[in-house]
């Protein structure tokens, strides 16, 4: 499955990035973690790669990091170039 991401930059507290109720057809038997780069937190690019939890349970959670960190709490935050894409298996028999 491939799902690509529009995203523009803003200016957020929040320390959680999330996409909530992904459709049931789309969502992955397994949790499963992927890579992504491309990202601003605190108007800075960042340098590590970053990555994006597809959840089981219809969350995508996006992580400034490889380790699950939290965004800063503060500042902007976005994408660079505007467009990410992540490809992930589905793992389910019987879904697409």
């Amino acid at each position: 499955m491939n799902l690509e991401f529009i995203f523009s930059t803003g200016t957020s507290d929040a320390t959680d990035f999330t996409i909530t109720n992904l459709p049931e057809f789309l969502t992955p038997a397994v949790s499963t973690m992927v890579p992504l780069s491309g990202f601003l937190d605190i108007s800075t690019n960042l340098n590590v790669p970053q990555t994006v939890q597809i959840g089981s349970d219809g969350i995508i959670s996006f992580y400034p990091d490889g380790f699950q960190t939290n965004w800063t709490a503060s500042g902007s935050k976005g994408s660079v170039g505007g467009g990410q894409a992540a490809i992930y298996f589905l793992r389910q028999p019987g879904k697409l």
